[in-house]
């Protein structure tokens, strides 16, 4: 399974992923302690980075703890023709009515 690639692969430092078709969202990162390099580009059918809903996140699907370490080695992201890309996680909805309190800016941390 897709999903489950990054658990043979936890010390791997540079990632490129190029022309991969049909791909809506990437396999989970997550599990990628030491990536230090990620590039991501001509996927033409990628929507978003992660396969979660910032409802989710915002409701505690996502521990404050797993997003904050997602990527505690990179260095490098380099994100190149990605025409359908709609951002980083889906909406379950198309407006997400929420207040942002001190215990979620966090979440907006941008590299």
């Amino acid at each position: 399974d897709l999903e489950d690639w990054s658990t043979f692969l936890p010390n791997l430092v540079k990632l490129e992923l190029h022309s991969c078709r049909g791909w809506q969202h990437l396999p989970s990162l997550r599990k990628l302690p030491n990536l230090k390099s990620l590039r991501v580009s001509n996927l033409s059918d990628l929507e978003y980075i992660e396969n979660t809903s910032s409802k989710a996140i915002i409701n505690g699907g996502v521990s404050a703890s797993d997003l904050a370490a997602s990527f505690p080695s990179l260095q490098e992201l380099k994100l190149k023709y990605l025409y359908k890309l709609k951002g980083w996680w889906r909406d379950d909805d198309d407006i997400i009515d929420c207040d942002i309190n001190e215990g979620q800016q966090h979440l907006l941390t941008s590299f």
